[in-house]
């Protein structure tokens, strides 16, 4: 399996770090021995990183995930120190994105430097004309999962195990430990997932990727579909959804349709919502299983 510079996250990945690194406060670039260090010291580094599609806000054509790195100076400095270097930058950088007609949000709860070693933001682009629709930080706040919440000493299972669990049942099999090859009906692979990217009332989350048995693999050289791909990817799919769905989980997929002469895998962001919460943005919800293409919207 090749990298596609071409895909939608790709592209944002390559747009936002050209941004970052003309605007002098990131990029690609983080070896100092291979260039010359253009960021001031004590400003710390901004770096674009990927957002999977299936989070991508409702009519996005570009996200991404934008990373702040604290400068090394601030290692060991009192907190409020650290607080207003961490403050500064990244409001310096969501500012700075703004004016370059991004919008910048916070997922989840923030991240502080008494807990964390890095912070991030998630900044989209929405075609031209279309309102941003801003919505309020408590909102995004929501999307904290209560797993953040956890009581000293508490117990709480792996949230990709149910999905591992729903998965090997199905028939035939569809995940295994070791589990080195398609089945006739393909593999699932499972991903973890930030949990500051979790959809809003999460209690479980992770990243499914479902591949086609390799007789129905796309060419490694060329973006071509073997006879009967369509069919495969279309029951492999429902087989792999049925099986989460039955489970107790929820699914969204990206708004793209799959094509199996382009794309590796079927992902799905896999999620459960606590009883007393409702499922909402960033994202969609959609559980369809065709890989047909649908009317644009």
């Amino acid at each position: 399996m090749r990298y596609d510079p071409t895909t939608p996250v790709a592209v944002s990945i390559t747009e936002t770090n050209t941004l970052l690194e003309r605007l002098g406060i990131g990029g690609l670039h983080l070896d100092f021995s291979a260039r010359p260090r253009a960021i001031p010291e004590g400003w710390g580094w901004f770096r674009a990183e990927p957002l999977p599609e299936e989070l991508w806000p409702t009519r996005s054509e570009r996200a991404c995930v934008v990373t702040f790195y604290p400068d090394p100076a601030y290692r060991g400095a009192d907190v409020v120190s650290q607080r207003r270097h961490w403050e500064d930058r990244l409001g310096q950088c969501a500012r700075q994105l703004r004016r370059h007609e991004y919008v910048v949000e916070q997922w989840g709860t923030p991240r502080t430097p008494e807990h964390h070693v890095d912070a991030s933001l998630v900044v989209y682009r929405l075609p031209h004309g279309v309102p941003s629709g801003l919505r309020p930080a408590a909102e995004l706040r929501r999307a904290s999962p209560p797993r953040l919440r956890r009581q000293p000493g508490e117990r709480r299972p792996d949230p990709l195990r149910r999905m591992q669990d729903a998965l090997r049942s199905s028939q035939p099999q569809l995940w295994d430990h070791g589990m080195q090859r398609a089945t006739g009906a393909g593999m699932c692979v499972i991903q973890t997932l930030p949990e500051e990217l979790w959809p809003p009332g999460s209690v479980e989350a992770g990243l499914v990727k479902w591949f086609p048995d390799a007789r129905f693999r796309r060419l490694e050289d060329r973006p071509v579909a073997p006879v009967g791909a369509e069919a495969h990817w279309t029951a492999g799919v429902r087989l792999a959804v049925g099986a989460l769905q039955e489970a107790g989980f929820r699914l969204r997929r990206r708004r793209r349709p799959w094509d199996p002469g382009r794309d590796w895998s079927a992902d799905h962001v896999v999620y459960r919502i606590a009883e007393d919460t409702h499922p909402g943005e960033p994202g969609q919800t959609q559980t369809v299983v065709s890989t047909r293409q649908r009317p644009a919207r």
